[in-house]
């Protein structure tokens, strides 16, 4: 079950124009792409539930990407060993699973100058300085809402976030799959490269939450 979230969120994070992705001498890019999942859209269907579907989990971390100006992304840019359990067991608190995790580690973090843990340290610090709309906080039933509305709403609760600094992503839905921001290196907001966009509908559906409620 693990791996079927793992794999359908990779679906999503590959949704969009495509690019010729290769690896980089690490740290040459030009920003980041702070990507947030809404977990309850991967759990709808029963063949992707898994132990973390229980949880609770709302928004949570998918991962903090290298991206260029133009356009595309740098991945697995040098070999890099495994993240060490105690700070895999620390981003839990972050993450949904064990092998997003990993994953992001070895395709995205590679990318970077960075170790594991001041990767995922730059990672956390950048999820937890946002803040929430109501409409994300723990719905209990399914949301419809316009995304105009939900997009004006995040930015309503990030003092200084500009509508071109976000996009929302459906995965070719009608439900809210994901929020990304855009970040510079310092992890200060900034406004987004070439091909991040919405691929929202006008209005869209964030489904409920399930299990213990963040």
């Amino acid at each position: 079950m693990r791996r079927r979230l793992v794999s359908l969120l990779l679906l999503v994070a590959c949704a969009g124009p495509a690019f010729a992705q290769q690896p980089a001498a690490p740290d040459r890019f030009d920003y980041y792409l702070l990507s947030l999942s809404w977990v309850p859209a991967y759990c709808q269907d029963a063949a992707h539930r898994g132990p973390e579907c229980d949880r609770g989990l709302g928004v949570a971390l998918h991962g903090l990407w290298p991206q260029y100006e133009n356009g595309g992304w740098p991945e697995f840019c040098r070999r890099v060993d495994a993240v060490p359990a105690p700070l895999v067991e620390r981003e839990l608190a972050f993450m949904p699973n064990r092998g997003l995790v990993e994953h992001e580690w070895e395709k995205h973090g590679a990318c970077t100058a960075y170790d594991a843990q001041t990767y995922f340290d730059a990672a956390d610090r950048a999820y937890s300085m946002l803040r929430f709309p109501p409409a994300l906080a723990a719905p209990r039933e399914e949301l419809a809402i316009a995304a105009r509305d939900l997009r004006t709403q995040i930015i309503a609760a990030n003092r200084g976030l500009r509508p071109d600094m976000v996009a929302l992503n459906c995965a070719g839905t009608q439900a809210l799959h994901e929020i990304r921001v855009c970040l510079a290196k310092t992890l200060a907001w900034r406004t987004c490269g070439a091909n991040v966009g919405d691929d929202c509908p006008d209005m869209l559906v964030i489904q409920a939450l399930r299990g213990g409620g963040n």
